[in-house]
């Protein structure tokens, strides 16, 4: 499982930090988590789909987003009991992994959502990379509705060459940007198809969707990129590409 090997290398990085080392983790408000930007209903954390918890250990932050928040403190050696394999303990785990890789210095930033106008500007970034990755051929596969980055997407190769997987049942079938936003479960193989790049919510890392996601992406030669601040300490630990551009 990813998030047992990613936690087990953060341990062997971790060198002579006592065990008892306080670590909190909470839940953040909606807007403590994206303050005030354009279109805010679209986004599941002010629609209360998904939430955003957030570890602190020794004034170093890192967040997952979840849809089974909950709150935690403790020492470190008592976040390391914690069972990556539990849906109710993964986001945990993973905010604790995201706090303590930047800690560490595995990660320079982007560990804290962007907030207010972060979005739209981060979005016109995926605009311009997005164009030079994939020029004008092959499809892009978004894992993962988020509208900023759909729209930028699309503006960037056209909505015929732009795929979108979500597994919110309110979202399935809804056409965003010019694009049907499908089933991410039972459409993956079909959505597979001709594309080169993959991008992949970080969300995936904290619901334990992305040991098969990442499977068939590699088994079918996609280029995988993490898109977001959930998915920090994994794709620095793993050695995997991660675009996040507005984040703290």
């Amino acid at each position: 499982m990813m998030l047992k090997e990613v936690r087990k290398r953060l341990q062997e990085a971790l060198g002579f930090i006592p065990e008892s080392t306080p670590m909190g983790i909470r839940v953040l408000t909606p807007f403590e988590a994206l303050g005030n930007p354009e279109n805010i209903n679209e986004f599941p954390l002010a629609r209360g789909k998904e939430h955003l918890v957030e570890a602190t250990f020794e004034g170093s932050v890192g967040q997952a987003f979840t849809p089974a928040p909950s709150n935690w403190s403790g020492s470190l050696d008592a976040w390391f009991q914690l069972d990556p394999e539990d849906p109710q303990q993964q986001p945990l785990v993973l905010a604790g992994v995201n706090a303590l890789a930047r800690h560490l210095k595995l990660v320079d930033g982007a560990t804290r959502h962007c907030r207010n106008e972060g979005p739209a500007k981060c979005a016109k970034v995926y605009e311009e990379r997005l164009r030079a990755r994939l020029g004008k051929e092959g499809c892009l596969l978004q894992i993962g509705l988020q509208p900023a980055i759909l729209g930028a997407a699309v503006r960037a190769l056209g909505a015929d060459r732009v795929r979108v997987l979500d597994l919110q049942p309110s979202n399935v079938g809804r056409v965003v940007e010019g694009v049907l936003v499908r089933d991410g479960e039972r459409d993956l193989e079909a959505s597979l198809e001709g594309v080169r790049v993959a991008l992949v919510t970080g969300s995936t890392c904290a619901n334990g969707t992305f040991d098969p996601l990442h499977r068939r992406i590699k088994e079918k030669g996609i280029e995988l990129i993490l898109f977001g601040t959930t998915a920090a300490g994994p794709a620095a630990l793993m050695g995997w590409e991660r675009w996040c551009f507005e984040a703290e």
